[in-house]
């Protein structure tokens, strides 16, 4: 974790280990492929990016006379974890600007003429997000650099303090080619929280009654809850309905920039500066249930539930079509799928004995899906019909029966197995 001012940075080990670090100031924090720690800051008349036990430039960025980092809630820098990228927003004599280099080669990627207030790479690299005073937030494609997407402010122009990417978990019933699908968070200074489907270009949930202002903002590993904080307690809140899921008193209390979760989501690093209070470090340990167990990726009533024949996996069908598969053991969102159909409580469905596919069936469609890629098998198209039942037969065979209007007499139902 970066220090601030006059403070060295801080490495938290375990549960309780705090070892201060040869790096002074603030910056992001991000870790080479090969273990070490790495800090992305501004120096002098350059942004560097500095090994964190030595102290040592692994590559510096030579800025334009008179150029300086800008100033948000702290330094406007963004770096992927595994610091194959970095990117600034500079000011200067000339102008204000963001700039994306490649650490590997020190190559400029690409630049954009704007102010921004807050800047994140995804996970992954291939975007950059900016957020603006007036709401705003622009995406960039960062191989080749160029715009994707802009998005408008939430419900209030109010400035953007943070971003960050999360994986997002729906599947889209049109399919994609992207094997990477991602959602934003943008967190702003009226306390509000917005998450985009960058896919859609739209609003996936509203994240509300936060204290004051959102200063920092993080997805868990899962990719179905977001932490934030600002001047107030840390608060952690479910993705898909944006309903706060729990307050941390003890962690927070002041303006609090950095947040991070451990690779199970099971630990939460907080920092917190002295602006109003007093400065806070701290790794807070979450307990993801004690004994009754919620699964989480749905966000209206559940109409249908199907367990797997081994009982490892759990679907369930949602009003909105959503259809949620989950490991029954740990709780995991396995896959997240975009359906179809008219009557949710008439929709057919059933797990192969492996646990590998399942079958689906609803309105004018019917599909198998791969549970580990999430790609659909099979398609069928099909008469209107209701009252599905889905099975997989011994040899593995999906069958369906449904109850569909007689093509000769309108006024006929008649039961079909397919």
């Amino acid at each position: 974790m970066a220090g601030y001012g006059t403070n060295r940075a801080t490495l938290i080990s375990g549960n309780t280990n705090r070892v201060e670090l040869a790096v002074i100031g603030e910056g992001q924090a991000c870790w080479s492929p090969e273990g070490v720690p790495l800090f992305w800051q501004q120096g002098s008349n350059a942004c560097v990016l500095i090994e964190a036990f030595t102290g040592k430039v692994r590559r510096g960025f030579s800025l334009n006379p008179g150029e300086k980092v800008a100033q948000g809630n702290m330094p406007i820098l963004a770096v992927t974890p595994d610091a194959s990228l970095v990117a600034a927003a500079l000011v200067g004599t000339t102008g204000e600007r963001v700039v994306v280099w490649n650490t590997e080669d020190g190559r400029l990627l690409g630049e954009s003429e704007q102010t921004v207030r807050a800047l994140s790479f995804s996970p992954d690299g291939s975007l950059l997000a900016m957020g603006d005073e007036f709401g705003r937030t622009t995406v960039f494609r960062t191989k080749p650099f160029a715009l994707v997407a802009n998005l408008a402010p939430g419900k209030r122009p109010n400035a953007i303090n943070c971003l960050a990417f999360g994986e997002d978990r729906v599947v889209p019933r049109a399919g994609t080619n992207d094997p990477k699908r991602w959602v934003l968070a943008v967190g702003n200074s009226g306390a509000e929280i917005v998450i985009w489907d960058l896919a859609k270009r739209l609003p996936r949930s509203f994240c509300l009654g936060s204290d004051y202002n959102i200063q920092s903002v993080v997805f868990s590993p899962d990719g179905l809850s977001l932490a934030s904080a600002g001047r107030g307690p840390v608060r952690v809140w479910d993705l898909m309905s944006g309903l706060q899921l729990l307050q941390i008193y003890d962690a927070g209390g002041s303006d609090t920039p950095a947040l991070a979760y451990d690779s199970t989501g099971d630990r939460l690093a907080v920092g917190s500066t002295a602006a109003s209070s007093s400065s806070f470090v701290g790794l807070v340990a979450l307990e993801q249930h004690r004994g009754i167990q919620r699964l989480r990726g749905l966000n209206f009533n559940i109409r249908k539930v199907w367990f797997s024949p081994n009982s490892r996996l759990l679907a369930a069908l949602s009003d909105d079509w959503s259809l949620a598969v989950w490991e029954t053991d740990s709780g995991r969102l396995r896959q997240l799928f975009e359906v179809a159909g008219e009557l949710a409580d008439n929709a057919g469905g059933a797990f192969n004995a492996a646990g590998t596919t399942f079958g689906f069936s609803a309105g004018h469609e019917a599909r198998l899906y791969d549970l580990q890629s999430g790609l659909a098998l099979g398609k069928w198209n099909l008469p209107q019909g209701y009252a599905d039942e889905v099975q997989f037969d011994a040899q593995n065979r999906l069958l369906l029966v449904r109850k569909e209007v007689s093509p000769n007499n309108p006024n006929s139902w008649s039961w079909i197995l397919y």
